[in-house]
């Protein structure tokens, strides 16, 4: 009894020792930065430019005048070839830490930068987008980070479902995750963001898609999202330009 009182012991010492090891370094991960996670400087003008030439870049590729497709037929309505371009990490990164606040608080319709957000960032890998974000309350900072893997379907809905989330360097699967969040999301977001954040949710759980992804130009144009690829460090899409769903235009325009 005394060798079985021994074991039972040392074997209840060594699973709180096991335990404490795995609920401290849980905690640690849980603190630290993701390893894709790169600093930015803010006040450097290169990373001001950087911003700016993306969005600009943008832009043109939006708003360029493109032949008709080679395809069209005489009872088609107008559209082009499709056209390929692609947007680095690193440029990304810049707009969505400099360009992104400004560009929110210009159009009323749209919410303000939450302020519970420190910084942004992405990284695009094989076949995926990792997005993170670094939230501080006092001096507290956590990072929050998920992977997606974008696709776009047969009739042309942009999906965006979550492989993995992360707190720091934890890994939570991700339905765990967004369902908690989903839970606690009047504690999380402002009320005012919570309609567009449980959106957010249900686009990550992959509940539903963007339905038809496309950017109105305001001139009888539309840019629709054919395409979406990540990879080497870079976002590859492609896109057709076309008139709008409530526009007419014949082969000339």
């Amino acid at each position: 009894m005394q060798r079985v009182r021994r074991f039972t012991v040392a074997a209840t010492l060594a699973l709180v020792g096991t335990l404490s090891i795995v609920a401290i370094t849980a905690y640690l991960l849980s603190q630290a930065a993701p390893r894709w996670w790169e600093p930015i400087d803010l006040e450097s003008p290169a990373t001001a430019r950087r911003a700016d030439d993306l969005e600009r870049a943008v832009g043109h590729q939006l708003t360029l005048v493109r032949e008709p497709a080679a395809s069209l037929s005489a009872v088609e309505s107008w559209r082009s070839d499709d056209w390929t371009t692609s947007i680095q990490a690193g440029d990304a990164n810049a707009w969505l830490n400099i360009n992104l606040r400004d560009w929110l608080a210009s159009d009323p319709n749209l919410p303000n930068w939450p302020g519970l957000i420190d910084s942004m960032r992405v990284r695009f890998i094989e076949d995926s987008i990792q997005v993170g974000v670094m939230t501080e309350r006092g001096d507290h900072v956590r990072y929050l980070s998920a992977t997606i893997r974008p696709h776009i379907d047969e009739e042309g809905s942009l999906w965006l479902e979550a492989t993995s989330v992360s707190i720091g360097r934890l890994g939570i699967p991700a339905p765990v995750m967004l369902d908690r969040a989903g839970d606690r999301l009047a504690e999380l977001v402002p009320h005012e963001l919570e309609k567009q954040t449980r959106s957010l949710l249900r686009l990550l759980r992959g509940d539903e898609p963007v339905p038809h992804p496309i950017i109105r130009l305001g001139d009888g144009r539309q840019v629709r999202l054919v395409k979406i690829l990540p990879r080497n460090g870079k976002l590859v899409v492609t896109c057709r330009t076309e008139v709008d769903g409530s526009g007419r235009a014949s082969r000339s325009e």
